[in-house]
């Protein structure tokens, strides 16, 4: 006599989960490895941006007619200074926007992943405004 009610998966049943599963794995992991670039990128340009912000709360803190808040007369090196794997340089433009200030425009470059990232910000010093 013969069982007709066998229980039990069949093996396409089977293989067919497991592909389905592989799939949703690979995903993850795909979106993991994305997230894993993002957040190092994100941690690079965080960097940056604090040694920009402590480079020009440096230079803010300098009085107006200090050497490192002097134009640089073109074709001369701008100032910089390394700190990891950035390197943070500035630019004076005298009497810009009106007379009497100065704007500095200070760079920060790093290297991410073969890739130069830049973060840039602009301040405006107006003298005796201290």
């Amino acid at each position: 006599m013969r069982a007709s009610n066998a229980a039990g998966f069949t093996l396409m049943e089977v293989l067919m989960a497991i592909t389905l599963f592989a799939i949703g794995i690979m995903a993850a992991a795909g979106m993991q490895v994305a997230a894993i670039r993002t957040n190092a990128t994100a941690r690079m340009i965080s960097e940056a941006t604090v040694l920009a912000s402590r480079q020009t709360e440096m230079l803010l803190d300098r009085p107006y007619p200090h050497a490192d808040l002097r134009q640089v007369p073109p074709g001369q090196p701008l100032p910089e200074v390394e700190q990891g794997n950035s390197k943070a340089s500035w630019k004076v433009r005298d009497n810009f926007p009106e007379i009497d200030t100065k704007t500095v425009t200070l760079t920060v470059t790093g290297m991410e992943r073969g890739l130069e990232k830049t973060v840039v910000l602009d301040r405006v010093i107006a003298l005796g405004a201290r």
